[in-house]
């Protein structure tokens, strides 16, 4: 494995906090839940009954999957 994989590898491990989601979606905390009670939103973790996070690679790879629908 190059060290670029492994710098991926761990990027992808990395999970960002709602308020972080929310700066990089540019989206607010509500659209986020009503994105995720509607089954359309980024992949989440719910790590306690109070916090949930977003595996980094999972949102960059629902933003970039967003891009391609809007861009079709």
């Amino acid at each position: 494995m190059s060290r670029d994989d492994n710098r991926n590898a761990m990027a992808d491990c990395i999970v960002l906090s709602k308020q972080q989601a929310c700066a990089i979606t540019n989206l607010s905390a509500d659209t986020l839940d009503r994105l995720h009670r509607k089954h359309a939103g980024p992949p989440r973790v719910q790590l306690s009954p109070r916090r949930v996070e977003y595996p980094a690679g999972a949102l960059r790879a629902w933003l970039k999957e967003r891009s391609k629908q809007t861009a079709a």
